[in-house]
């Protein structure tokens, strides 16, 4: 992994050639997933379908932080 960025709330590193961003401390990720899964619900969407699979698990982490009623599923899962 090469790193790009680090700072204490940032670590933007490299792996693989995929992106990954690491934020410190839990609770700003925790307050996104939250914020996320607000306007999930607000929308009235039942189900959310992503092709990215952190994105099902952050976005999962929402709705179960937030108690949301919508499903989350890969893409894999629809076809």
């Amino acid at each position: 992994m090469r790193t790009i960025l680090t700072g204490d709330d940032v670590d933007l590193a490299y792996q693989s050639g995929k992106k990954e961003i690491h934020v410190q401390p839990d609770d700003i990720i925790t307050s996104i997933a939250k914020e996320k899964a607000e306007r999930i619900e607000k929308s009235g969407a039942k189900t959310v379908v992503t092709s990215c699979p952190g994105c099902v698990l952050f976005l999962r982490l929402g709705a179960a932080i937030s108690g949301g009623d919508y499903k989350v599923l890969h893409i894999s899962q629809v076809l």
